[in-house]
């Protein structure tokens, strides 16, 4: 399933507020956590643009680790959560189409659980396309497997889900070269068909939040934080929740030719 009938709302934006609001930091989130320590894995160079910051984690990880980041997020509340977990971020505020205000500006931009929010993705990725150096690296997640869409998709505003081929389909189509792709994030698939498809309800994260847990709660979200930093992040399983993406901005003819030579 590749579009659907509805728009992002109000009430999507606000469920994405909530959302984040109850992550706190995101350091108590084995998902979200473990997201941005792979993605910065990925990250080359200096200058970095994360569209669709959020609450600005990964942005607080990268400036501290030595890295230029900078990011884009429409939401004021997001923003402002931002700005007091980290006062020194840089953040523009609006949507995704702001990075056409760039020109060959970045050594890396990243596109986390953002693509999927924005009705034209194919104009998004040529605007990052232009935004990046000659030799850039684009990192892209989404979420995965268009018979998952269902009501935890609508509740946040997504436009799709997406097969692998289709995404890569279309980062090729924005002049991108695909360094690799894999799926993350495999335990949580059968979970979330159950509740999706069977249940006919939103998936419960309660457990990815820092709200007060019990004994038995704790240890779960304990086992699967390592879990995803020593399994999820360093294999791919063939499937999962997830696509991710890496791919680069081609260096013109003549200097890839002189670095040939």
């Amino acid at each position: 399933m590749d579009t659907h009938n509805h728009a992002p709302s109000v009430e999507a934006a606000q469920n994405l507020n909530h959302l984040y609001g109850d992550l706190g930091d995101q350091e108590q989130d084995f998902r979200n956590g473990n997201l941005i320590r792979l993605v910065e894995s990925y990250v080359q160079g200096k200058d970095v643009l994360d569209i669709g910051c959020g609450s600005g984690r990964l942005l607080t990880r990268l400036m501290q680790d030595g890295f230029a980041p900078q990011g884009i997020e429409p939401d004021p509340e997001l923003r402002k959560l931002a700005a007091r977990m980290t006062p020194d971020l840089k953040i523009l505020a609006g949507g995704g189409e702001r990075v056409g205000e760039f020109r060959d500006a970045f050594d890396t931009i990243t596109i986390i659980d953002v693509l999927e929010h924005i009705e034209d993705d194919n104009q998004q990725l040529e605007l990052m396309f232009q935004a990046l150096q000659p030799g850039g690296r684009l990192v892209v997640v989404v979420p995965a497997h268009g018979w998952l869409y269902g009501k935890r998709d609508q509740n946040v505003g997504h436009y799709r889900r997406y097969s692998r081929k289709m995404l890569l389909d279309r980062v090729r189509a924005a002049g991108f070269e695909i360094e690799s792709s894999r799926f993350w994030n495999m335990l949580g698939v059968a979970p979330y068909w159950f509740s999706e498809r069977i249940l006919k309800q939103e998936l419960n994260t309660s457990l990815r939040t820092g709200q007060p847990k019990g004994f038995f709660k704790r240890t779960v979200a304990g086992l699967l934080r390592v879990w995803f930093r020593q399994v999820e992040n360093r294999f791919s399983f063939g499937f999962g929740l997830s696509v991710i993406c890496l791919a680069v901005k081609p260096l013109p003819a003549a200097n890839a030719q002189a670095e040939a030579a």
